[in-house]
């Protein structure tokens, strides 16, 4: 403490500078020093000896109250100083980064991100000292390597959980790319029903039951067909039919056509009261051939 007089605010400057000289040197000595941080070194300590230097004349008495007091204020300013380094290190550390997709899609990663915009934030591993803008730049292609493979992972989930009537819808179009084609590429006449479906013209003598309107294709319009069904096979079959494949899909055609003469047999045996005998030879029939899966 200081003496009265006219010296005494430039005496309270000193100790004020002092103070705080002495609390950094307490500080740095407790961080890097691991010394006890409450206890004064002895002998040799130029801060326990700054009352002699201030005030010379104060007697034995004074000097030890201003040893008391010095040291409970280099305490207490180091106290703050220590309090103020480890909230400044609390708030680094608990720095969040954030994640959000701009208006294109393109996916930021900042720890302050734009007002307006949707964000979700990250869990990045504390660093010990500041990444190098090589260090910086790896770290956000990892992060934007684990979106693009979460994206990947969710696409996946989504294909893997498609609504069974689209995965149908899917499995009917196949079907249908498939007889169309196999009907285009035969070497008999080829025409289109009223229903769209593409029919093959059979020889005299061979099942032809159809009786509704006929739209014949010449060959321009043949070949452009046949390009047409083959990308629809590429979309909703995923490959081109083999030959074996193909032959199967002829045979389903005429087994078709043969249930379509079958059913107007009967409809017209039923309805005129005909033999009982064809009756049923014709239900037999489509009852082994031509049932419903």
């Amino acid at each position: 403490m200081c003496l009265g007089g006219l010296w005494w605010p430039r005496c309270q400057l000193r100790l004020f500078l002092v103070d705080l000289g002495c609390a950094v040197v307490l500080v740095l000595s407790r961080l890097y020093a691991q010394t006890e941080f409450w206890r004064f070194p002895t002998g040799s300590d130029d801060c326990r000896g700054r009352a002699d230097l201030l005030n010379p004349g104060l007697s034995d008495f004074d000097r030890a109250a201003v040893s008391t007091y010095r040291s409970l204020r280099y305490r207490g300013i180091a106290g703050a100083l220590l309090g103020v380094l480890l909230l400044a290190s609390t708030s680094i550390a608990s720095a969040t980064t954030y994640r959000w997709r701009d208006a294109e899609g393109v996916m930021h990663f900042a720890d302050r991100p734009p007002p307006g915009v949707e964000v979700e934030p990250v869990k990045v591993n504390a660093q010990p000292s500041p990444l190098s803008p090589t260090q910086a730049g790896q770290a956000i292609q990892t992060l934007r390597a684990q979106e693009a493979a979460r994206q990947q992972d969710e696409a996946a989930e989504t294909a893997a959980s498609a609504p069974a009537p689209a995965l149908a819808a899917k499995r009917e179009n196949c079907a249908r790319a498939e007889w169309a084609l196999s009907a285009l590429e035969t070497a008999h006449p080829v025409y289109r029903d009223e229903q769209g479906m593409y029919r093959i013209k059979r020889p005299p003598g061979q099942v032809d039951a159809y009786t509704g309107e006929r739209s014949y294709l010449d060959d321009a319009s043949r070949a452009r067909e046949i390009g047409v069904q083959q990308k629809l096979i590429q979309t909703n079959c995923g490959a081109q039919p083999t030959a074996e494949e193909k032959a199967v899909t002829a045979e389903q055609i005429l087994t078709a056509e043969h249930c379509e003469a079958a059913a107007a047999d009967l409809e017209t045996l039923l309805s005129s009261g005909g033999d009982r005998n064809l009756i049923d030879s014709r239900q037999e029939f489509l009852d082994a051939n031509c049932a419903l899966p």
